[in-house]
């Protein structure tokens, strides 16, 4: 609110200051018009204060204002987001779990972001699993590789949808996360590099290829997500 106006009031606080205190300390007129001129001191600093007040009042409530719409209208799908993410990062590294719940995918990725450096094994890496995809009645069986794109391409499609549809009400840092979290699903999922052809036979991944690195900082970027949301709305 006084970003607008504050060029005003300050000329106004001078020129009122001004001649408070020419009309108080030279010998203009009467000394009995003295308690005019103390006031005129006062005066511009009386009501800067008042301002000033008034202003983080309604800033406050602005802000209240803002945060419950951001929690209306976006706040259940920011935690929507979160959840969506741990779950497929819990599937990539323990595979789905017809009995996990909201609060046993909270637990189990506590656990894995915890301790990372225990599931991100040579056997992970080496790993050959199964999927059963709609509309094909046969098991698929993908080596690692193929495994990390199903998942990281469900994670980075979600982020994408999320930012193309609440996009106006994200802040930079916001924004910030997200686009890293992407580029951490490219890299992890190597999405720009699809093959389905490499991803039907067994593959000896070395953990000293640098597998491991983009894995811990795209877990991390989840969490520093999950914080930011929260912060937004306190």
């Amino acid at each position: 609110m006084l970003k607008k106006y504050r060029n005003y009031f300050i000329w106004f606080d001078v020129i009122i200051l001004g001649i408070g205190i020419l009309g108080r300390f030279l010998p203009y007129g009467s000394s009995e018009f003295n308690f005019i001129f103390e006031n005129m001191i006062w005066f511009p600093i009386e009501v800067t204060l008042t301002v000033l007040i008034l202003d983080k009042i309604i800033q406050l409530r602005e802000n209240e204002k803002e945060k419950n719409r951001y929690q209306r209208i976006v706040g259940r799908h920011s935690a929507a987001l979160i959840s969506k993410l741990k779950r497929q990062i819990v599937y990539y590294f323990r595979g789905p779990d017809v009995n996990d719940n909201a609060e046993s995918i909270k637990n189990k990725f506590k656990e894995i972001s915890d301790n990372p450096d225990n599931l991100l094994t040579q056997v992970f890496f080496d790993s050959m699993r199964e999927f059963n995809f709609l509309g094909n009645p046969q098991k698929t069986i993908y080596n690692y590789q193929g495994m990390a794109f199903q998942y990281m391409s469900v994670c980075n499609k979600s982020v994408e949808q999320y930012i193309n549809r609440y996009s106006v009400f994200l802040d930079d840092d916001v924004f910030q996360i997200l686009d890293n979290l992407q580029n951490k699903f490219r890299d992890v999922g190597k999405l720009d590099f699809a093959s389905e052809s490499l991803w039907i036979r067994p593959v000896n991944h070395s953990i000293s290829d640098g597998l491991t690195q983009p894995i811990i900082e795209m877990i991390q970027l989840v969490n520093e997500l999950d914080n930011k949301f929260k912060e937004v709305v306190k």
